[in-house]
């Protein structure tokens, strides 16, 4: 069954288009089912690195690979999270996200106020972040782009590369299979 709910993370624009115009689009094949499929490659690598950084680490440094990786996508200092949304995303529960942002602006990284963020210091988040942000923004078993621009090239590269799409392929596999294995899941508990 076809689900119809979509989340928006943020404010901005969309592009919809009918399930029946897509469904056609792609039964003639070419760039549309190409594209969809090297994106949806992509997003699993990214779910995939994400469930595993749940299990993995603590708060603090899931917290900040999040912050990170919404302003990559919002290409902005400024964007409005609330936290029922953050602890969604994150596995935790609402206080334990404000509780994680107090600790970011009492450090002097974040300016944080009702739901709106504004990064102050990237560059000492970036270290602050657990490994899974630079595994996931450095396309370690999935790409990911600063801009749209970025994005399609990274896009027509993978397309064109097929040496790069099972390496990343078999990173992702690898990542999955190391954090969902009975002995690493062990370990974590």
């Amino acid at each position: 069954r076809e689900s119809k709910l979509a989340t928006v993370q943020r404010t901005g624009s969309a592009l919809r288009m009918r399930g029946d115009d897509l469904r056609e689009a792609l039964t003639h094949g070419g760039q549309v089912g190409r594209f969809l499929l090297l994106y949806a490659h992509a997003l699993m690598s990214q779910i995939s690195q994400s469930v595993v950084c749940n299990v993995r680490h603590k708060i603090d440094g899931r917290f900040v690979r999040w912050l990170l990786m919404f302003q990559d996508r919002a290409e902005a200092d400024e964007f409005e999270l609330t936290h029922e949304f953050m602890a969604g995303m994150l596995g935790v529960t609402r206080s334990s996200v404000g509780e994680a942002a107090r600790k970011l602006q009492k450090m002097g990284l974040v300016s944080y106020d009702r739901g709106r963020f504004r990064i102050i210091n990237r560059a000492a988040m970036e270290q602050m972040a657990c490994e899974c942000y630079a595994v996931v923004r450095d396309g370690v078993n999935g790409l990911l782009a600063d801009t749209q621009g970025e994005w399609e090239r990274q896009i027509e590269r993978l397309a064109d590369d097929r040496a790069l799409r099972e390496r990343l392929g078999a990173s992702g596999r690898e990542t999955v299979l190391e954090g969902y294995s009975a002995r690493s899941s062990a370990a974590a508990f």
